[in-house]
């Protein structure tokens, strides 16, 4: 039985003649797992005995992932470029529901009026102002991305991962392993040196799967991204 979760991220991984997969990562509290999902792509019988049992459990299959439920979800600082982007990925996903948009700048205003081409997406959605301290006092929001700039992000990080919240911080606060880099790259001390070693730093293609155990992520930066993805396979070869 799939848990009681929400899917956040939903995309092809298999396709041939025969089938095409789906790869669904779901996150439960605290832990991520992963159902696979496989539907026959063809239209005429297959007389193999393996596709029959394999058919045979297909809507088994459906039925129990039809069963998740829809992950509430926040977006801490949406008024900014990957805010944006965030409140369009999410927004249309089917399996998460964008409960909360909060940007301090643009409160009580309709999210659709910043970001027109989401109207059909967003509805009547509007952005709030955000308090670290309500917000992790939210039991109806399950999952948080942190779109904010250095040394804020941790303010909200702090409170929202002691609540037991998953968060994911798009901000530098908790890419670097120690303080030390840290305070040599930003000039200043690092906001929350307590939750270092919490927030593994996460490229899901490339990291190890103990990531999926954490409640505090760290994303890499677009160029780490950009240039890690191709060439660590290489370097691993």
């Amino acid at each position: 039985k799939p848990p009681a979760a929400a899917t956040v991220a939903y995309f092809a991984t298999l396709q041939s003649r025969e089938c095409v997969a789906w790869r669904v990562f779901c996150f439960p509290r605290p832990r991520i797992s992963s159902i696979f999902i496989y539907l026959n792509h063809h239209s005429t019988p297959n007389p193999n005995p393996k596709a029959k049992s394999i058919k045979s459990g297909i809507k088994k299959i459906i039925h129990q992932s039809s069963e998740i439920k829809s992950m509430n979800a926040a977006i801490i600082g949406a008024s900014g470029y990957s805010g944006e982007e965030l409140v369009r990925l999410l927004s249309r996903h089917p399996d998460v529901t964008l409960t909360t948009v909060t940007s301090r700048s643009l409160a009580g205003k309709l999210v659709a009026e910043q970001m027109p081409a989401l109207l059909h997406l967003v509805g009547k959605l509007t952005f709030t102002a955000s308090d670290p301290e309500e917000l992790a006092a939210n039991p109806d929001i399950d999952l948080f991305f942190l779109a904010l700039p250095h040394g804020v992000a941790s303010d909200f990080a702090d409170p929202l991962f002691k609540a037991g919240k998953t968060v994911i911080d798009l901000s530098a606060d908790f890419r670097l392993g120690t303080t030390r880099v840290y305070e040599d790259y930003y000039a200043q001390p690092h906001p929350a040196p307590h939750l270092l070693e919490a927030a593994p730093y996460v490229l899901p293609e490339l990291t190890d799967d103990k990531w999926k155990l954490a409640s505090l992520i760290a994303c890499p930066g677009c160029y780490p991204t950009s240039v890690q993805i191709p060439l660590v396979p290489l370097l691993r070869a």
